[in-house]
């Protein structure tokens, strides 16, 4: 399957809750590490196999965050924050739904990637919209 461009891809509405898994390694206590966006993640995206960091749109899923942790149970020890869609914009990065980047079937309608963050300087804004809206640390 040949993958669109990114600008192809159709944005999530500015409302939509939107999940972002971050790993317990990436939590201490309920501060959200940088290391939780690594460089990898995002320098020189979108590529060819990666538009960009992954998040879920809540509205997509049938049971919310119980429908992540059932298609891969180790997530029930990660931490979560949930946030709009517009929170991300208002610092200069994107939101679209990019199913190809999903490789759990039962999740691909929900799943998102995070275009734009060009900086760490960028990184450290994102990271800090995680930070404000940590849902739950890591258990």
């Amino acid at each position: 399957m040949i993958r669109p461009p990114a600008s192809d891809l159709v944005p999530v509405g500015d409302e939509e809750a939107v999940l972002r898994l971050i790993h317990p390694t990436h939590i201490e206590g309920r501060v959200v590490k940088t290391a939780s966006l690594p460089t990898k993640e995002f320098e020189g995206t979108p590529t060819p196999s990666n538009y960009g960091p992954s998040v879920y749109v809540a509205s997509r899923l049938p049971n919310d965050l119980a429908s992540l942790e059932a298609a891969k149970p180790a997530w029930k020890g990660y931490g979560v924050a949930r946030f709009a869609a517009s929170a991300l914009r208002k610092i200069g990065v994107d939101v679209r739904y990019s199913s190809h980047d999903c490789q759990i079937a039962e999740l691909k309608p929900a799943h998102a990637s995070l275009l734009d963050i060009s900086s760490r300087e960028m990184r450290d804004k994102v990271v800090g919209v995680f930070q404000a809206n940590l849902e739950r640390g890591a258990q």
